[in-house]
């Protein structure tokens, strides 16, 4: 049996602990206004005890004052206007705290760090909300900020060459090395807009979303801080039916654009974009035949010179209802019919602009039933 290395072994035990309390004060004015302020105090306590390959116990305490604000505006039963301010804290996770080598891949070793501090956001969201009960019509406008201190981000090293982080552990040529840190000073602002309109003329619902951000990071990349912008827009339309309960069919395009910068990458601004189009459709005919459809299209770009990726996925079943109330389906399910689907997600970092492809189940067929249990009938009994 091979001996255990004291910086691949770890057994670690995590508990934070923590008491919250306040006062706030609201205000009332018939139907028109309406705010509260408010104080708290959190105090939290997080013991790190570590019992291989050393017994070793860290101890950490916390303790932060939390304002907040709310107010709402009725300018009329229709329109309002609010504006909310609160403050948070996010404990690190265990996987952060361990202090333990993890290699399973050489290029890419990551380690965890004990002594992090929690992080204290500050929230600020601002709000107008218009809905027509008459017509149907709705508008929704946000803009929302947030600021962070002590922001758990990593603190990467590269090296082009074989480098020995510790007496046995060595990092490839081409890998990084990844512990977390705490750095103050990150922000984002975000601007949400919503339309939604009933076209009765065509028995079709109208829904336009529109998403413009900014956000500003910090990594650390072999010692020297690194201040990262990304921002962009996210478009969405959506058309969906209004004809009947046995006719339902929506049809969404989604297009996200990413323009992401740091001074150290090797072009001044990367842009990344992805289109989204979905179609579902559900269909009852003949009395107790049920069909249903979603048909997903994805592009992804590529980065610099790659090429861009293409996913087309279909999911289908036909059915039947059957039983006294249709409360029973049996239906037979394809689930990629074109048998192309594809396990891929992109991650866009401060340093990093990251395609991660995985192995995902393919076309396979299902037979399944469904039963509905429904409300019985409430009827009144006497005593005799």
């Amino acid at each position: 049996m091979g001996e255990l290395k004291d910086r691949l072994s770890n057994e670690f035990r995590n508990d934070f602990n923590y008491h919250k309390g306040g006062l706030s004060f609201s205000y009332n004015k018939k139907d028109s206004l309406r705010f509260q302020i408010g104080l708290s105090y959190q105090h939290g306590v997080r013991n790190n005890d570590r019992t291989v390959p050393i017994h070793l116990i860290t101890r950490a305490s916390f303790g932060s004052f939390h304002p907040e604000f709310s107010a709402t505006y009725n300018i009329n039963k229709e329109r309002r206007f609010e504006i909310n301010y609160n403050t948070t804290t996010n404990t690190p996770t265990i996987n952060q705290l361990q202090d333990f080598i993890n290699n399973q891949n050489e290029l890419n070793i990551r380690n965890g760090n004990p002594y992090l501090q929690q992080e204290y956001n500050h929230q600020i969201k601002i709000q107008y909300k218009d809905v027509r009960r008459s017509t149907g019509q709705s508008f929704n406008s946000s803009m929302d900020f947030n600021y962070t201190n002590d922001k758990i981000v990593n603190s990467v090293l590269t090296t082009d060459t074989a480098l020995l982080l510790f007496e046995d552990i060595q990092l490839g040529a081409g890998g990084q090395y990844t512990v977390p840190i705490n750095v103050d000073g990150s922000y984002g602002i975000r601007w949400t807009n919503s339309f939604g309109i009933p076209i009765k003329k065509w028995k079709l619902n109208l829904n336009l979303n529109n998403t413009t951000f900014y956000n500003s990071n910090f990594a650390v990349l072999n010692d020297q801080l690194i201040q990262g912008y990304n921002y962009g827009v996210q478009q969405r339309i959506g058309l969906n039916t209004n004809i009947n309960k046995k006719f339902v069919s929506g049809l969404n395009y989604r297009i996200n654009l990413t323009l992401s910068e740091n001074p150290v990458s090797r072009v001044a601004v990367y842009k990344i974009y992805s289109h989204t189009i979905n179609h579902t459709l559900t269909c009852e005919f003949l009395g107790s035949l049920i069909a249903h459809s979603n048909l997903l299209y994805i592009y992804n770009s590529g980065i610099l010179e790659s090429p861009g990726t293409n996913t087309m996925l279909w999911n289908a079943s036909l059915g039947t209802k059957f039983l006294r109330q249709k409360n029973a389906e049996l239906s037979l399910k394809v689930f990629d019919v074109f048998n192309q689907a594809q396990n891929i997600g992109r991650r866009v970092t401060d340093i990093a602009i990251t395609d991660v492809t995985s192995n995902t189940l393919t076309r396979y067929f299902m037979l399944s039933l469904n039963y509905n249990l429904r409300n019985f009938d409430r009827r009144e009994t006497g005593e005799n």
